[in-house]
């Protein structure tokens, strides 16, 4: 079953003449790089499925409010960033998770990788935390993102967690560079299991963390004790009082043992708590940590000691929260002054504490939806607390600065931490105080001016209430459309009957399912999971296939009325009935036998007519049955409003008179019945009052967006307001105080070989039909230099591209231009070749490029790209190297079987012409992975059809653009981030947060 709407997609991708990108690039995030932000989820989240214990389990805090004796100092108000790439970055994603203090000098740990799920643990070394060299070749921690380090009386000793089973491990080592795994004792009850702490005990060593005991809704969290024994083997300790707990940090002072993290004692409410233990780890006493606040999660993530001093260092609700003690066991809650350690109810963590002989010192993140700000407390006393922000840039455009851990020499403080996307790409960091020889401090944030107004305005600048977003996109709802049969349908919000309109309904209407776009992946949404094998989905022995989807209990709409298994019965039964009335792809509907389907409750049940992994995307949208007509459907939904069961309430759909050339304004505002909840801070969603959106009529000349944003009419804009080639109209954003959030698009650019006669017509001298001449100019070709001249990253993986943990190297052959000369000497010449394109800005640049660099490498290249390519070119095959734009992929891993059936032989994108053999491993590889419902082996299915394309040099997949970006005023929106798949500009506003609402 192909899906002919990529070609239509490309076609109007290229008539929207997409331009050259003006913005910095932005590496894509690595899969398994966010474990090394588990810890800090992990203190975010506070609590997320529990056991409850009463709250009788637990001593009652203690307070006292007497502090601790840290001295006077000089305090580390200066900082500045180490500036050393080549070990932070390499040519990968790289963060630094720990760091430690000792004989070898500065000890960093973290892990790396690029573009798959797999991390492979980093050790870094520094003897004065200015110069950093790299001490492990990465060969014994291979797939182990290494979380803490602690070092101890004779060895170094690292925890880890494996990136492919999940699971915790433990390596040490004598001098850093050689790791030896370690024997644990594992119980095997645990369905999962992380280590959060590490800390040397005599001669050896203790660690803790959570684990998971159950499956599905009954799994339960709970603390974990792991103490190494007298033969060095780590053996846990789960005891009740540590159920419903995570266990966050640990230290050791004396014969003492002290633990620190959170404890669930009521649905939506966990309490900071103090583990402590006298007799290696037998017994155990723990304390709640006093509150400001009675309500809500709060939570310990790190303790530390010093000469007497104590500090904890976490968070309360919305605020990071510090606590300090005389002895370790009396707590005194810091009452913060002012905003210190909680701006404007942003959420604020502290991650790491650490006392030195002249101060105290903290670090932590504000979280502004995706993105994450570092922040660094200090204080002479443990008593009073000063914030320092930095005006501090990023080498990656869009990326977050986060902190996680520190250390001391006595002589200078260290922060190790990343520089991070949201998608997961990034370099280590390192921050250093005071700065070192030759290093630029960091400046403080400086107040913004207030901006005076123009006197020659005769009216003020356009304000809104506080909480709500004016919002700028381009969309053709206001338009109309013509339907597949040529009549003409005004104006509609409907999601069913124009794609522009699912950046709109995305915010009033749910679906089962929604993408993560910084992933690739299809998450659930208003369902408790998406079908897979053995949960939701059953094969038969006679190859039928039943699925069951299950709405989430909490899921309602508007009205009260409960979301249910009849709802989903019901837009299936609508979406048959009016499907080739509709613009947008349904197609994937066809696969459920209607006379099947069993609703139960919140259960739809039905059968499959055909094995087909495209199942998954079932649902994109599902209606109230008990408020639409079936009847008016196609009329309904702008005067006349459906419940919402999505973030925001449909309010109003106002479109002027000129359509054609003014914005329409949309209305929605918050869904108090909206049932979903943040996860990193247990919030209610969504945050905003209500969003107005000015949606533009399709082709609004460039600038437009530029000059309301400018004037303060638009608090942001998204989509092709804001695409790379209207930058210019916008001027300096940094100048002006606006900023911008960019993001990665599944669209790549693309070269093919035409390996039919036609190539012959425009050029003779083709040697297509060779591959020693194809894999020669391949090699020729230096994506690098591509992606640094016209912005883009080189395309490793097409499967990758679309969900990063099914990333491959499937095109890293041709890298090594070395091997260009021995090619091409068994092909013989002349070697001349005419490179041909379509018409878009971008690929034309690119092709110009890639002309030059052929040229060079001796096979001249001339170039057209004034032809008419996809009316004559293209379908005639009257070309010989060619390029154009594909997705690959725009819904998950099963839409990439519809992207790549397009070099099937029988469509007309691609020719395979003297390799019938391999065309037809092609289309059987495809042909297994669409029936293929578990996502590994489909991964692989998908990963040898693209090698087939690979080994046998028919194609290239040149650069991944950056596509999609967000211009906004930071001081009345954050958190917005663009989607990396089309459309869907509005996929997080449920997350998005305005500072002063």
């Amino acid at each position: 079953m192909s899906d002919i709407r990529y070609l239509d997609e490309l076609q109007a991708e290229l008539d929207r003449a997409t331009r050259a990108s003006l913005v910095p690039i932005r590496r894509p995030w690595a899969g398994w790089a966010a474990a090394a932000a588990a810890f800090a989820l992990v203190l975010v989240a506070g609590a997320v499925v529990w056991l409850v214990r009463t709250p009788e389990d637990i001593a009652a805090p203690t307070t006292t409010t007497t502090q601790p004796p840290v001295a006077s100092m000089s305090l580390p108000t200066e900082w500045a960033r180490v500036p050393h790439e080549e070990v932070f970055a390499s040519d990968s994603s790289v963060v630094l998770n720990g760091v430690v203090h000792g004989s070898l000098g500065f000890l960093a740990i973290g892990d790396e990788g690029s573009g798959s799920d797999v991390r492979n643990g980093a050790v870094l070394a520094s003897s004065d935390g200015t110069t950093w060299t790299r001490l492990d070749d990465g060969s014994d921690l291979q797939g182990i993102s290494l979380q803490d380090i602690a070092l101890g009386s004779d060895s170094i000793m690292v925890a880890g967690l494996d990136t492919t089973t999940v699971s915790s491990q433990f390596f040490s080592s004598i001098d850093g560079a050689e790791w030896s795994a370690e024997a644990m004792n594992v119980s095997g009850e645990f369905s999962g299991a992380t280590v959060h702490g590490l800390a040397a005990k005599g001669a050896g060593f203790v660690a803790v963390g959570s684990g998971w005991i159950g499956e599905d809704a009954d799994a339960g969290e709970t603390g974990i004790v792991w103490i190494t024994d007298t033969e060095g083997i780590w053996q846990e300790v789960v005891l009740p009082e540590f159920a419903a707990s995570s266990m966050n940090d640990v230290l050791v002072v004396g014969d003492e043992i002290l633990v620190v993290g959170l404890s669930e004692i009521a649905e939506g409410q966990s309490e900071p708590t103090i583990w402590r233990s006298h007799d290696d780890g037998a017994t155990w006493s723990s304390t709640l940590l006093p509150r400001i606040e009675s309500e809500g999660f709060a939570g310990a993530s790190s303790i530390s000691e010093h000469d007497g001093a104590w500090l904890i260092a976490g968070f309360e609700d919305h605020s990071g929260a510090v606590w300090s003690s005389e002895d370790g066991t009396n707590w005194q809650r810091h009452e913060p002054d002012g905003d210190m350690f909680s701006r404007e109810e942003i959420p604020t963590r502290a991650y790491d504490v650490l006392i030195t002989d002249s101060a105290a010192i903290a670090v932590g993140a504000e979280f502004l939806g995706p993105d994450i700000h570092r922040v660094t407390w200090i204080s002479a006393d443990g008593s009073r607390w000063d914030r320092l922000d930095f005006d501090e840039s990023t080498r990656i455009e869009g990326a977050s600065l986060v902190a996680y851990a520190l250390a001391s020499d006595g002589a200078t403080v260290l922060a190790v931490g990343g520089e991070i996307l949201i998608e997961g790409s990034g370099a280590g960091a390192v921050w250093i105080s005071p700065p070192g020889s030759g290093m630029e401090p960091l400046e403080a944030v400086a107040v913004p001016e207030t901006t005076e107004p123009d006197e020659t305005d005769t009216e003020p600048a356009v304000t809104t209430e506080a909480g709500w977003l004016r919002l700028g996109i381009e969309s053709l709802v206001a338009e109309g459309y013509e339907t597949v049969d040529g009549t003409f349908v005004d104006a509609s919000l409907n999601p069913f009957l124009i794609d522009d309109a699912g950046d709109i309904a995305r915010l009033v209407v749910p679906g089962a399912f929604r993408l993560d776009a910084t992933t690739g992946d299809l998450t659930p949404w208003l369902v408790e999971r998406i079908p897979r094998p053995g949960d939701g989905l059953e094969v038969a022995d006679d190859g039928t296939v039943t699925v069951t989807y299950t709405v989430r209990e909490e899921a309602v709409w508007e009205d009260g009325q409960p979301v249910t298994g009849e709802d989903l019965a019901f837009t299936h039964n609508l979406i048959t009935r009016y499907a080739d009335q509709f613009q947008v792809d349904v197609s994937v509907h066809e696969l459920i036998d209607t006379e099947s389907m069993v609703t139960d409750g919140k259960s739809l049940t039905f059968r499959l007519g055909e094995p087909d992994a495209t199942y998954e995307r079932l649902f994109e949208w599902v209606l109230p049955a008990h408020i639409i007509d079936p009847d008016t459907f196609m009329e309904d939904w702008n005067d006349r409003l459906w419940p919402s069961a999505g973030p925001f309430s449909f309010v109003s759909f106002e479109r002027p008179t000129a359509y054609l050339t003014e914005p329409s304004i949309v209305i929605v505002e918050r869904n108090p019945l909206y049932w979903e909840t943040d996860t990193a801070t247990g919030d209610a969603l969504p945050r905003l009052e209500g969003i107005e959106m000015h949606v533009f009529p399709g082709g609004t000349d460039p600038g437009d967006g530029a000059k309301l944003i400018n004037e303060r009419e638009l608090d942001a804009v998204v989509g092709r307001m804001a695409g790379p080639w209207e930058l210019p109209s916008y001027g300096d954003l940094d100048e002006q105080g606006l900023a911008i959030r960019t993001g990665w698009d599944t669209l790549y650019e693309v070269m093919a070989f035409n390996l039919g006669d036609g190539r012959l017509d425009v050029n003779p001298n083709s040697r297509n039909d060779l591959l020693a001449y194809r894999q020669a100019v391949l090699s020729a070709i230096d994506r690098q230099e591509l992606a640094a001249t016209a912005g883009g990253l080189p395309v490793d993986s097409i499967v990758g591209i679309a969900v990063d943990r099914y990333n491959n190297d499937s095109w890293r052959a041709f890298d090594d231009g070395g091997q260009v000369g021995e090619l091409l000497a068994g092909v013989g010449g002349p070697f001349e070749a005419l490179y041909t394109s379509s018409s878009a800005d971008a690929t034309i640049a690119i092709g110009e490029a890639v002309a030059s660099q052929l040229t060079s490498a001796g096979i001249e290249t001339n170039t057209q790209f004034d032809g008419d390519f996809f009316g004559t070119q293209l379908p005639e095959r009257q070309l010989d190297l060619f390029a154009f734009r594909a997705f690959a992929g725009i819904g998950g891993l099963s839409s990439v079987v519809d992207m790549l059936e397009l070099y099937l032989p029988e469509q007309t994108l691609f020719d395979w012409s003297g390799l019938e053999t391999e065309a037809a491993r092609f289309a059987d590889l495809l042909v297994q992975a669409r029936s293929e419902f578990d996502q590994d082996r489909q991964a692989e299915l998908l990963s040898e059809a693209e090698s087939v394309l690979a080994d046998n040099a028919l194609t290239y997949p040149l650069l991944k653009r950056q596509s999609t970006n967000v211009i906004y005023w930071p001081d009345r929106i954050e958190g917005i981030t663009p989607n990396r798949v089309r459309g869907w500009d509005t996929w997080n506003a449920a997350h998005w947060l305005s500072p002063e609402g």
